[in-house]
């Protein structure tokens, strides 16, 4: 929901810190790095498009629900379509980690006390890893290697690419590994600054969900099954939300674009908005 929060300077912040700008075109970024701006942007792009649904609040004696406005969302991306690949990028990783996952998530400890809680969380569970889109969707699946990550471990000083610029305080190059990790870190530092709290919720559990699905994607397939097990319930809970919130985004993206395209032909001006 539109929480009238301007977001603008953190996102802002989110890429400069992290080199997304200064390092010039996507192109010119390192492989690691495309990949990590692409998440990121997905994750931008999800959040705009929820506030576009949810934009215009309940008003006493004009609107009984939260109102979206589609005029938002085509002032955001009528001109930018690459966010919304983003999006779908973002999606299929998630989506990969979930199905690398799935095969050891019923054996996951979620009890947590309540019996009738924990039989209809095994029920949710069963039902998503047994989802047609899981078993019957391997061409997604394998439109992102995670095996290409971090091929080159090597870092040398003839690199100029952004990434491969750090040196500790001893000299010592700083891995391509540890750099991927700390700009996590320092992203969430970032949304520390937020200060409406329910926007600040909403981004690190997503930041986390993105860690997770990363954390499942790298580790070596015989340990993958050591890996699910040992998330923390905060890191399967962030998971789970992150591919329920860009899923929804998609979704989304069609329902805002028939309600312009409607706004269009019935010639009912729309709200204009300055994006955030």
């Amino acid at each position: 929901q539109n929480t009238g929060y301007n977001g603008s300077n953190i996102w802002q912040a989110i890429y400069e810190e992290n080199c997304f700008v200064r390092s010039g075109s996507e192109k010119e970024m390192c492989y690691e790095e495309r990949v990590l701006y692409r998440l990121l942007s997905g994750m931008h792009t999800s959040i705009n498009i929820h506030i576009s649904l949810a934009y215009f609040p309940p008003l006493k004696g004009k609107r009984s629900q939260w109102m979206p406005n589609p005029q938002r969302f085509v002032d955001h991306y009528s001109g930018h379509p690459e966010r919304l690949l983003n999006l779908h990028f973002a999606f299929v990783v998630v989506l990969r980690a979930l199905y690398i996952a799935a095969p050891h998530l019923e054996q996951y400890p979620f009890e947590t006390g309540n019996v009738l809680e924990d039989r209809r969380t095994k029920r949710l569970i069963e039902r998503l890893v047994e989802s047609h889109v899981l078993t019957s969707c391997g061409e997604v699946f394998s439109a992102f290697d995670e095996s290409m990550l971090f091929k080159d471990e090597t870092v040398g000083l003839h690199d100029t690419r952004t990434w491969y610029r750090g040196l500790t305080m001893d000299g010592r190059l700083i891995s391509l590994k540890q750099q991927f990790k700390g700009v996590f870190r320092n992203i969430s530092r970032i949304l520390d600054c937020v200060s409406c709290q329910k926007c600040k919720l909403h981004a690190k559990l997503q930041l986390l969900g993105i860690g997770t699905a990363l954390k499942i994607l790298l580790s070596p397939e015989q340990q993958q099954r050591q890996v699910v097990l040992s998330l923390s319930r905060e890191e399967v809970v962030a998971l789970f939300n992150t591919i329920g919130r860009w899923s929804n985004a998609i979704t989304g993206v069609q329902q805002l674009s028939k309600l312009y395209q409607a706004s269009l032909l019935s010639m009912q001006p729309l709200t204009t908005t300055t994006p955030l």
